[in-house]
C-alpha cells in the first residue's frame, strides 16, 4: 500500500512537496501490531504507568522512487495502548519559544494513566494548549489512540 501510495504522490509533479504517514495493522488473533512511520516521530506505546516511544522512521512519501520502509512488530498485552501524533503536536512552541516535545507528550500521558484511553486525546489536547496559550499553531496537530482489551 506505501509502495503504491509513493508511486502515486511521485506523478503529481510538485516538486519538494511530500506526506507523512503513520500505518498500522493489528492482528487481533496475535495481538501483534505491525507498525510503519514515516516522515513522523514513532508513536507512544503505553503500558501500565510508563511509556515507550517505538524507534520506527522512514522516509516521507512522494520523494524517491523504489523506495523501502521497517516495519516494527509489536506485541501488546491487555491494557496496552498506543497513541498515534503528528509532529506539529511535539513542535508546537511556546511564548518563550520552547518546544512541547515528546517528554511533555509523555508527561501529559503519565497524568492520565488511570483513566479512559479513549479520552487521552482530548487530555493532551487540554495540556498543548496550556503550554502554547497565545501562541500561533503553524502545523497540523492530531492524536489517536489504540487500546487493546482482548473480548471476553
Amino acid at each position: 500500500m506505501l509502495y503504491l501510495l509513493n508511486q502515486r504522490l511521485l506523478l503529481r509533479g510538485i516538486p519538494g512537496r511530500h506526506t507523512a504517514i503513520q500505518y498500522a495493522i493489528f492482528d487481533p488473533a496475535t495481538a501483534e501490531m505491525t507498525i510503519v512511520s514515516v516522515g513522523m516521530p514513532g508513536p507512544l506505546l503505553l503500558r501500565g504507568t510508563g511509556s515507550q516511544i517505538l524507534q520506527v522512521a522512514g522516509i516521507p512519501r512522494g520523494l524517491f522512487p523504489d523506495v523501502t520502509y521497517d516495519l516494527l512488530k509489536v506485541q501488546l498485552v491487555p491494557g496496552d495502548s498506543v497513541l498515534f501524533f503528528t509532529d506539529g503536536l511535539t513542535d508546537a512552541r511556546n511564548i518563550e519559544d520552547q518546544d512541547f516535545e515528546v517528554e511533555r507528550l509523555r508527561d501529559g500521558c503519565h497524568r492520565h494513566a488511570g483513566e479512559c484511553r479513549i479520552e487521552l486525546p482530548g487530555h493532551i489536547f487540554n495540556v498543548l494548549q496550556d503550554f502554547t496559550t497565545n501562541c500561533r499553531q503553524w502545523d497540523d496537530m492530531t492524536a489517536a489512540v489504540f487500546h487493546y482489551e482482548p473480548p471476553r
